[in-house]
Formats: structure tokens, C-alpha cells, sequence
């Protein structure tokens, strides 16, 4: 029995059909697999926010304190505000200090920070109303019953230059892998590698956007009767906000993936180069794998959606009326980005 063989045509329209149906297909199969490294890379991004909530402390010691003392160990420039306090043993209250001295307040306040504040430097709790007149040096005291604006924050404002030491805090870089701490910073600079732990499922660096809270410093020693401000102690507004909020220092944590496709101006060779300009607030590598993270996965129409605003529309308080929680997935222009809604640690 003679069989008839494909002719020319009847071949190159099969392959034709094929190569159209690959083209259909390979699309749905790259968001596919987008998708599946996205949750890898929403997992990592939960454990790494989850150890450093959980991070292990000690009695009479918070997770806030804990990672403020050893964030300041490696970046004291960067991790101001107070670091120690001191117990007057008389009234058995706390007073910001310089030094662990269990004894009388102190006479200096070093570890306070000073003025100007950065943009991740909170004066009150973000989200939470402020308790003095806004400003550095304010002349008098905000009426009672005056309601002071929201400071106006967004996450864009936290700073990923402690990406590598938040991660290290937090067990995800683990020293004990790499001798020593100096190895272990190179590893996250470099070591590019989808299944590491402090990267994505893309194989670019975690990142952990920082923030922190502290009441603002004053000099001085008394307040004259009415509003006017002759002096003030320099833990005044320490105590206020004690009063006012239950706590006077916390730190702020979310997390972000860049995804697949990196900002223009950075390169692929630049992630495994130890050399790179890596934390340069707002120019270096961190800054920018940042930037693009929250404009993609954090804005629309080019506004931030996690922010307070209190000057412009004191409606808007994401604390309150959260626009996401958990990590949130977005993409926009070929881009592909992961953001974790913010954490705080007190």
C-alpha cells in the first residue's frame, strides 16, 4: 500500500502553525515562571522581616533597642538617636544616656541625635500625631488641644543602605557560613545566585528599606509659665512621648525585590562587583534598585500609595487605612517589582 508523502507546502504550514502557537505560548510561559520566582522572592522577603521581628533579646530589652545597639555597631553615621539609657534609682525612671551606668540621670545626652533630621528620621511614631510643634526650634509650646498636622512620610523616604546588615542581624546572612562579617557583605555584593537567600529569584540583592524614630533633642533646663520656651530639658520630649504613645524609639522595616529587569543606569556586572558604588543615599546601587521598587510596586499614576500625609490632605494615613498588607506585586513598563508593606519595631 503506497503511502502519499507531505508535500512542500503542506510542511511549511505545519511549521508555520507551530512557530505561531510558540509565539502565543512563550509569553504565558515567561509570566508563568515571573510568577512562581515572585512568590520565592514575596517568601524571602517575609523571612527576612519576621527574623528581625522576632530577633532574640534579652530581659529589660526590646527588639526595637536590640536592632537599633547593633545596627549602630556597624553604621554608627547612619543609626543615630538614643542608643543606651540610664535608671535613676531614686525615682526608678529612664533617662536617654550615653552609657549603661545604672545611676543618677547624666549630665550629657551624646547619644542623642542632633538636628538637621535625615528623610529616615521620624521625630514622632509615622502615622501617629505629633506631640510638639513641628520644627527643630520651636520658640513656644502648641496650644492645648491643638491638633498638629501628620508629618508627611512615604516609603520611598526609608533609606536600603543597611540592606546587607539588616540581613545580617537577621540570620540571613550568616557569618557562620562565611568566617567572618567582612565575608559576608562581600557576599551579598556579589554572589548573584537565584537560590541564595539574600537575593531574589532573579538572582538580584534583597533589600530593606530602614527607617527610625526618636524624639527630637532640646538644651536646657526649664520652661518659664505660659507657652514661651526659655529652655527646655533635653529629655522633655523624650518623656512626652512616653506618655503620649507607651514608647519614645522604633525602627521601620519593609522589604523590596527589583525583579527581572534592573534600572537603566545600573548594570548587571555592577551587582557582582564588590567595588561598586553600592549605598550613596539616593546615586548608589541600593538607592536605585530601591527607587524603582517603590515607583513600580509602591505608586500609582506616580503617587506613593504607603505614606502619611498630613500636610497636603490629612486624610491620607496608611497606617490607619492600609493601601496593602504583606508584599505586594506590581508591574509596569516590562518591570516587574516586589514591596512589603512596612513593619514596625519598637
Amino acid at each position: 500500500m503506497s503511502r502519499r508523502a507531505f508535500s512542500l507546502i503542506e510542511i511549511l504550514i505545519v511549521m508555520a502553525v507551530i512557530a505561531i502557537l510558540a509565539a502565543l505560548l512563550l509569553p504565558t510561559l515567561s509570566m508563568v515562571r515571573d510568577q512562581a520566582r515572585a512568590t520565592v522572592s514575596a517568601t524571602r522577603l517575609d523571612e527576612a522581616t519576621r527574623a528581625l521581628v522576632t530577633i532574640s533579646v534579652v530581659q529589660g530589652e526590646t527588639p526595637g533597642f536590640v536592632l537599633r545597639r547593633q545596627l549602630q555597631s556597624y553604621r554608627p553615621a547612619v543609626v543615630r538617636g538614643v542608643l543606651t539609657f540610664r535608671r535613676d534609682l531614686h525615682t526608678l525612671e529612664w533617662f536617654p544616656a550615653a552609657t549603661l551606668d545604672d545611676t543618677d540621670p547624666p549630665t550629657t545626652m551624646q547619644a542623642w541625635v542632633a538636628a538637621p533630621y535625615r528623610a529616615f528620621e521620624f521625630a514622632h511614631p509615622w502615622g501617629s500625631q505629633p506631640t510638639d510643634q513641628a520644627g527643630d526650634t520651636p520658640t513656644t509650646l502648641t496650644p492645648t488641644g491643638t491638633v498638629v498636622p501628620l508629618e508627611t512620610h512615604a516609603l520611598g523616604d526609608l533609606t536600603p543602605v543597611l540592606s546587607a546588615e539588616l540581613l545580617r542581624i537577621g540570620g540571613i546572612l550568616d557569618p557562620g557560613r562565611f568566617g567572618t562579617d567582612a565575608a559576608a557583605w562581600t557576599a551579598y555584593r556579589t554572589l548573584r545566585k537565584r537560590d541564595q537567600p539574600w537575593n531574589d529569584a532573579w538572582g538580584r540583592p534583597l533589600l530593606m528599606g530602614f527607617a527610625q524614630y526618636h524624639p527630637r533633642r532640646y538644651f536646657g533646663a526649664d520652661i518659664t509659665s505660659g507657652n514661651t520656651i526659655t529652655a527646655m530639658p533635653d529629655d522633655m520630649l523624650f518623656r512626652r512621648a512616653r506618655v503620649a504613645y507607651g514608647y519614645a524609639q522604633s525602627i521601620y522595616v519593609a522589604g523590596a525585590a527589583v525583579g527581572p529587569v534592573l534600572p537603566d543606569a545600573v548594570t548587571e556586572s555592577a551587582l557582582e562587583q564588590d567595588g561598586s558604588d553600592w549605598i550613596t543615599e539616593g546615586s548608589g546601587l541600593l538607592a536605585q534598585l530601591w527607587g524603582q521598587s517603590v515607583a513600580v510596586a509602591g505608586a500609582v499614576g506616580g503617587v506613593q500609595m504607603w505614606r502619611t500625609d498630613g500636610s497636603v490632605n490629612p486624610v491620607v494615613n496608611a497606617f490607619t487605612a492600609p493601601p496593602w498588607i504583606g508584599v505586594r506585586r506590581s508591574r509596569s513598563n516590562g518591570r516587574y517589582c516586589l514591596l512589603s508593606a512596612p513593619v514596625e519595631i519598637r
